[in-house]
């Protein structure tokens, strides 16, 4: 059955359904859910954004990882690193990423305190190992 994604607009056939409602992904369903961040996630985050990331030939900015999903706006820290061929290389910052659609996102800078404690459950789940 060809629906239009509530959230985007998208013309798709199949997605998700809710309430009578449809959704090409699920971060249309969420997004649809809690558009933006919620109160929590602001007060965790700066006001800054981690710009536009690119790469060209494997070689640029992206962002990895997915953890600590907010259970009311759900949106998730994910880490922005500088990769070289795909392989992220040097890690930059934490962001609060919040996907609107499936290919567009907004992000806020996770406060240096957030941005530590990250840091510290990434070094002591790669001793456990």
């Amino acid at each position: 059955m060809i629906h239009k994604c509530k959230n985007c607009g998208d013309t798709m056939i199949g997605g998700k359904s809710e309430g009578g409602n449809h959704f090409c992904s699920n971060e249309c369903l969420t997004n649809f859910k809690h558009p933006g961040f919620c109160r929590d996630c602001l007060d965790e985050t700066t006001d800054e954004a981690s710009g536009n990331l690119r790469t060209i030939n494997g070689i640029g900015l992206r962002f990895y990882g997915g953890k600590h999903e907010c259970p009311t706006c759900y949106s998730k820290i994910r880490r922005k690193w500088f990769c070289v061929v795909f392989i992220p290389a040097v890690p930059l910052a934490s962001y609060r990423v919040k996907h609107n659609t499936r290919r567009v996102f907004f992000s806020r800078k996770a406060k240096p305190e957030l941005d530590k404690q990250v840091e510290m459950r990434v070094h002591s789940g790669a001793q456990k190992k």
